[in-house]
């Protein structure tokens, strides 16, 4: 029943390994998709994130750093799209807004898994660390 209340749901490859052993990502996807979300995000650790809607599919490779601990990398990811969908909308996940936001995303775990602790970036931490 809880799917039916849900607009965007967010899952690792580990969960769904876990839950559902014999389903590969895109056949979960199709599933959950059909009974109620209208988004899915799902982490893949370092292959990167794949997001679903009823439209598309959209795939970022994970940001390449020096992983010193994980914790927390899913959380951040989670977060990155709840700011998303707070200030656009679910709007903010569709289309070239829906790849930006997964890239993102990552981006920001990324920092989450380059230092001990569960520690999501600051917004100035983010854009220190992306800097080129």
């Amino acid at each position: 029943k809880w799917l039916t209340l849900t607009d965007v749901l967010k899952a690792s490859s580990d969960d769904l390994a876990f839950l559902y052993p014999n389903a590969s990502i895109d056949a979960f996807a199709e599933r959950v998709l059909t009974e109620g979300p209208s988004h899915l995000v799902i982490t893949c650790a370092e292959n990167g994130i794949k997001g679903f809607n009823s439209d598309e599919k959209v795939e970022v490779e994970a940001s390449e750093v020096c992983v010193i601990d994980t914790v927390g990398a899913g959380d951040t990811v989670g977060a990155m799209i709840a700011g998303a969908v707070a200030s656009e909308g679910l709007e903010a996940l569709y289309g070239n807004q829906f790849r930006s936001v997964l890239t993102l995303a990552s981006r920001a775990a990324a920092i989450t898994c380059s230092r001990q602790g569960a520690s999501s970036p600051t917004r100035n931490e983010y854009d220190d660390f992306w800097r080129l």
